[in-house]
């Protein structure tokens, strides 16, 4: 698939996502006449940001990729150093008048162990990190740059 493929696949799992989102863990905070345009801005932002940690490295662009990786890298230094809570998400909850560190969502839920998903989810970025960087070494080697 080319790149513009893959932003359509990007642009249609964003909105699912987002959608889930809404209607699930933060249907009473969008709902509010109150919060709702701030709790919609940083949900947005949230899922864009998220989607592309989730599915940025199908992209094929070597630059794309760098990018990926080098984000990707800091969201994982970002966790690291708030105790495995994601700014956005605070924002969120304290918007919706949630605790500010409580997890909304789903391996969370599914887990009941925060260490154990915790592990899974950085588990899962150093894999995407690893498949992105074997992207581009190929990338560099069918035009070869790399032998």
């Amino acid at each position: 698939m080319n790149d513009s493929e893959n932003l359509a696949i990007l642009t249609v799992i964003f909105f699912i996502m987002l959608s889930v989102d809404i209607i699930t863990s933060k249907s009473n905070c969008v709902n509010s006449n109150i919060s709702r345009p701030e709790i919609l801005k940083v949900i947005i932002l949230h899922h864009l940001i998220g989607t592309f940690l989730h599915f940025g490295w199908i992209f094929n662009n070597p630059y794309i990729l760098m990018f990926y990786i080098v984000f990707m890298i800091g969201v994982l230094i970002h966790w690291f150093t708030n105790d495995m809570n994601c700014f956005l998400v605070q924002v969120e909850n304290n918007i919706c008048g949630i605790e500010q560190n409580k997890k909304l969502n789903i391996l969370y839920k599914l887990i009941n162990n925060e260490k154990v998903a915790n592990y899974i989810y950085v588990s899962i970025a150093i894999i995407l990190i690893c498949v992105a960087f074997v992207k581009i070494i190929n990338h560099y080697k069918k035009i070869h740059i790399l032998k």
